[in-house]
Parts: C-alpha cells; structure tokens; sequence
C-alpha cells in the first residue's frame, strides 16, 4: 500500500479505498508515569502546535497532546485556553508513537 502521510501525522494510519482516504481510526495516547501536569501559558493559547514544537522540537506532534488529553480538550484549537491544565507525554512517549 502506498504511504500518503508522514510518519508523525495522526492520518498515517488511515486506509486508502479506492483513491479516497477510508475512515480514520485515531490512536490512543495511554496514561503514563512520565507524564508531566502542564498549565497552558499564554503564548500557547489556541496554539497546541507552538507547544508541541518548544517541547519535542517538532510542531506536527499537536495531535498528540490532544489525544492525550481528548477528556478536556474536544476541539484542538479553540479549546486549547490558557490557565488549562493538561498532561504532556515524555518525549520518549512521543518518539515512540511517531516512529
């Protein structure tokens, strides 16, 4: 099969019917003893890629941070508020996903 996606994109396991991209099934980001509490700043309101990018050097891992927290947070932009606190994965998590 073809591989249309990146290695760190949430789509990279979406299935292609035809040439149409079948449903996406969106993986789960298991609790972890290395998570670590995390209060949204201010320069990272409504910017989950900023984060991503200052914490595991790379912006295109957003989803992660938002599958790990999809009980706050439902829509990854709007509901991504400063003063949140949420629960960011070790990077050793994130490399894991994306590899």
């Amino acid at each position: 099969m073809a591989s249309f996606h990146r290695k760190d994109s949430f789509l990279k396991s979406t299935g292609v019917y035809d040439v149409f991209l079948d449903i996406n099934n969106l993986p789960t980001i298991p609790k972890s003893v290395s998570d670590e509490k995390y209060v949204i700043e201010p320069k990272y309101h409504q910017r989950p890629d900023l984060l991503a990018y200052d914490k595991y050097g790379n912006s295109r891992v957003w989803w992660i941070v938002v599958l790990r927290n999809i009980d706050i947070i439902e829509d990854p932009v709007k509901d991504f508020n400063e003063g949140t606190e949420i629960s960011l994965p070790s990077k050793k998590t994130v490399e894991s996903i994306i590899t």
